[in-house]
């Protein structure tokens, strides 16, 4: 890679390379001041940086007791050994946000106000089509004398062309004492948007989220403790856990998951119809001893060990009993993301006994006919690694960092379960559980533009940290590179100048994470 004064790059594999082990998380994204630590102050403060609170409502009279502006702001936690200090928080300070009506708190996210840094570019955090959302906020009610069924809305929301805020999503939060027993540690509240369609009024716009007072005028009193407001992107595969259609027994048909034809050299009058050799299936009663103990929800899924069998999902795979594709499962494959899915298998099953293999992959779609293996793994059937028959053995296939050379880049992410047991072997059926796709963005150092000195462009998840190291000798052992200093990327984007670099220079660049 070159670029500037003809300087290579030594950037993107050496960085995959020292990247810590794919956790199966979903992608963060950025929230501006989240955890409420600006403006800093000794005790309280009114004003909360890049959070927005909503205009005084003409029914509201500012009086000596307080005004419109003091009902929401940063306070700093006590000392530990104070009664009051609260146990969980992030960081040093939180923001207290009073139960009245039309009081409100909204964060642009994509817009940074939080930073003097002007090398902070956060990624633009937009509704993608084939993505969930999930919106975590610590929450801590109670305070200054609050009733029971004082209430507190959390939402995601657009701005339409003219700027107005449409939600998208929302959840009421009501006060008791059961769900906030105390108040001195916050409790974790989670919005799940629904997954985005292409075509949705929020596709593709950027995301915003407010916290809203949704207060009965006559339970008007007393504050909420707010902290740490954390924002992931989620990746819905369609009936993952195989719940649908329900089942009192066993189904033929699974919503969502398209079965392949049957092959020529597959009997028609065999024993079972080819349509029988996948299906979903009903767990056993607790005190039966077929029980599955870790089964997600009440169903599965059962595959005989019969080569070829199996069945799909992806943008255009027609599911269960449909005529038509339900386009449920949109996700496209994104530079610089790695993909993880996980899924329980259980083997053993009907008496299988030799070596029987099932694959299971990612694979791309650019149609109904275009479907090309991205990663795939071939787990064998023995006694050691299936010991039991009522317990998923969890799996997981990684797809580590989209390059932007990659084929599969912007084409629609397929999954498939495929019977590759020889004809010999065959024997028993599998059964399959709670398929989870997660992604997480891994680092990427690139050249942005390069004259007289050098600028680079690092992305990350949110808040990761590294060490910038460099070198004009490759043969170097890493440990004897300069080190250009410490960074955090707090927004997910960051850029970089080194002006040590000269443009007769060769110069190799490494990230690496730190701890």
């Amino acid at each position: 890679m070159q670029g500037g004064a003809m300087r290579p790059l030594y950037l993107s594999l050496l960085l995959l390379a020292l990247s810590t082990v794919f956790s199966a998380k979903a992608a963060r994204l950025y929230v501006p001041n989240h955890s409420f630590e600006l403006p800093a102050t000794g005790f309280a403060d009114p004003r909360i940086e890049s959070w927005v609170q909503s205009a005084k409502p003409v029914w509201f009279q500012d009086s000596e007791a307080g005004t419109w502006d003091q009902l929401a702001g940063v306070f700093v936690n006590q000392s530990p050994e104070n009664s009051s200090y609260i146990h969980n928080m992030e960081g040093n300070q939180a923001a207290f946000f009073f139960a009245m009506p039309e009081l409100a708190l909204s964060n642009d996210i994509n817009f940074l106000t939080d930073s003097t840094n002007a090398n902070d570019l956060p990624l633009p955090a937009k509704f993608t089509p084939g993505k969930a959302f999930e919106l975590t906020v610590g929450i801590l009610g109670g305070g200054g004398g609050m009733t029971q069924g004082v209430s507190l809305q959390l939402s995601f929301y657009y701005r339409d062309a003219n700027s107005n805020a449409i939600t998208f999503a929302a959840t009421n939060v009501v006060f008791d004492t059961n769900r906030f027993p105390d108040t001195t540690n916050f409790v974790d509240v989670v919005l799940r948007s629904p997954v985005v369609r292409e075509g949705d009024a929020a596709a593709g716009k950027l995301i915003g989220v407010q916290i809203l007072s949704t207060v009965d005028p006559t339970l008007t009193g007393g504050y909420w403790d707010l902290d740490n407001v954390r924002l992931r992107e989620v990746i819905e595969l369609a009936n993952g856990s195989f719940e649908q259609p329900e089942t009192a027994f066993v189904d033929l048909a699974i919503a969502e998951w398209q079965k392949p034809p049957r092959p020529f050299w597959y009997p028609e009058n065999s024993e079972f119809a080819w349509e029988q050799l996948s299906g979903v299936f009903v767990n056993a009663d607790p005190t039966n001893s077929s029980h599955i103990t870790n089964i997600d929800g009440k169903q599965a899924a059962y595959l005989f060990a019969v080569s070829e069998a199996g069945f799909f999902q992806d943008y255009y795979s027609l599911g269960g009993t449909n005529s038509e594709p339900s386009h449920a499962f949109n996700t496209r494959f994104e530079e610089g993301m790695s993909y993880q899915l996980s899924f329980g298998i259980l083997g053993g099953g009907g008496g299988m006994t030799n070596p029987a293999s099932l694959q299971v992959s990612l694979y791309s779609v650019d149609s109904d006919t275009n479907r090309v293996t991205v990663v795939a793994t071939n787990i064998v059937f023995t006694p050691e690694k299936f010991p039991t028959t009522t317990a998923f053995v969890n799996f997981d296939l990684t797809l580590r960092g989209v390059n932007s050379g990659d084929a599969w880049i912007g084409k629609y992410i397929g999954v498939k379960v495929l019977s590759t047991v020889s004809p010999e072997m065959s024997g028993g059926y599998w059964d399959l559980d709670n398929f989870r796709l997660t992604s997480r963005r891994e680092p990427l150092l690139k050249l942005v533009r390069g004259t007289n000195q050098l600028d680079l462009q690092l992305t990350s998840e949110p808040g990761e940290k590294f060490e910038i190291i460099a070198t004009a000798d490759l043969a170097l052992p890493v440990a004897q590179w300069t080190s250009l200093g410490m960074i955090t990327n707090r927004t997910g984007r960051v850029q970089l100048t080194d002006v040590q670099s000269s443009s007769d220079q060769t110069r190799f660049y490494m990230a690496r994470r730190t701890p």
